[in-house]
């Protein structure tokens, strides 16, 4: 089993936290108990950097490891923290192979490419021959995390992982993939998720 599942995202989450700790902690456990039941004696937890919390703008040299303290700023990465939790717990009390490599280990996914959000907003702009004038700015959300960065030394030591794709070549293919696949997107900013968005950005 390799559980992506989550609910997403962060200002959702600050909106209702309850129905995150339902699908990210009580989903991974029912998915573990299930394992159980079912002799699955593989799982394979897919988590995020922000259970990390943040790193500060001021010492590019940090960055996380696998030996960094949870230390979890939103609804949202508190519940993938107790999920992570969850799993670590299982493989200990019940025996569960969690990761590949060694059985119960973390492994962080990095690709050394770490980009300022506005970088990735104006890059989507000049590739799609937009103005920046497009640009809206908004008041960070309530817990804001300012950096993320992964140090992926680990899963490359042990288990010869290197990312297939970079970065330029992968925001490409995403804005290919949008610009041919309109009919999914243009349901999705109607109706509801428009009414969302307005609610919750209209007035920051």
């Amino acid at each position: 089993v390799v559980n992506f599942a989550a609910e997403s995202h962060v200002d959702r989450s600050i909106e209702n936290p309850e129905v995150f700790l339902q699908t990210n902690i009580l989903g991974t456990q029912v998915m573990l108990d299930a394992c159980r039941k079912y002799g699955i004696q593989r799982h394979h937890q897919v988590s995020t950097d922000e259970v990390y919390g943040d790193l500060p703008l001021d010492r590019p040299d940090l960055f996380f490891t696998e030996e960094t303290p949870i230390h979890t700023s939103s609804p949202y990465s508190s519940s993938k923290a107790g999920a992570d939790l969850l799993v670590l717990a299982y493989h200990r009390t019940y025996g569960l192979i969690i990761r590949n490599g060694r059985v119960g280990e973390v492994y962080n996914i990095g690709g050394h490419n770490e980009m300022r959000n506005i970088d990735i907003v104006r890059l989507i702009c000049q590739k799609l021959g937009k103005p920046e004038s497009l640009i809206t700015y908004v008041t960070d959300r309530k817990g804001h995390d300012m950096r993320y960065a992964i140090d992926p030394t680990k899963i490359h030591d042990e288990l010869g992982w290197l990312p297939e794709t970079k970065f330029a070549d992968g925001i490409d293919k995403t804005i290919d993939w949008y610009l041919t696949h309109r009919n999914w997107w243009e349901n999705i900013i109607n109706g509801e998720y428009q009414c969302y968005y307005e609610r919750m950005y209209g007035s920051r």
